[in-house]
C-alpha cells in the first residue's frame, strides 16, 4: 500500500503523507484527486520497497475482528443444507466408479447392475432403470 501512496504522491507531486488510502482508493482530500489501487499498479512496480513500511491502527480495521454470520452456517450445522450429492432425481442411480463411460459394449457389461440404463451426462454418472441399448 505505501508503493501505491508514493506513486500516486509522485504523479500528483504531492508529499505522501497529505494522501490516504480507503477500500482500493488513494484519496488526495487537499486537491480532490483519486486513483484507484489499479490505476496506480504499473507505476507502483518502479517505487522502492519500503523496509519498515507503517502498519494500519487496529482501531481502523473494517473486517479483521468483526463477526460476520454466514447464511448458510446454521444449515450446515443442523445438517439441512443441501449439497449437490444430495440432490435426487427419480429413478437415478448414483453411478459406481466402473461405470464412468459410455460406450454400447461397455455400458451393456455395466447393465447387471439392477437392469439400469447409463445416462448421457457430463461424466456419464447417471444411470436410470431400464435396460441398455
Amino acid at each position: 500500500r505505501q508503493m501505491l501512496v508514493n506513486a500516486a504522491a509522485e504523479r500528483w507531486e504531492v508529499p505522501a503523507d497529505s494522501l490516504r488510502t480507503e477500500r482500493g482508493v488513494v484519496y488526495d482530500d487537499l486537491n480532490g484527486r483519486s486513483a484507484s489501487y489499479g490505476e496506480l499498479a504499473e507505476s507502483a512496480t518502479n517505487q522502492p520497497v519500503p523496509s519498515n513500511p507503517p502498519l494500519k491502527d487496529p482501531a481502523s480495521y473494517r473486517i479483521i475482528g468483526q463477526s460476520k454470520q454466514r447464511k448458510d452456517a446454521a444449515e450446515k450445522v443442523n445438517g439441512s443444507h443441501i449439497y449437490g450429492i444430495d440432490v435426487d432425481i427419480p429413478d437415478m442411480r448414483n453411478c459406481p466408479p466402473a461405470a464412468l463411460f459410455w460406450s454400447g459394449t461397455a455400458c451393456r457389461q455395466q447393465c447387471r447392475y439392477g437392469g439400469a440404463r447409463c445416462a448421457r451426462s457430463t461424466h456419464h454418472s447417471l444411470w436410470r432403470r431400464r435396460g441398455c441399448r
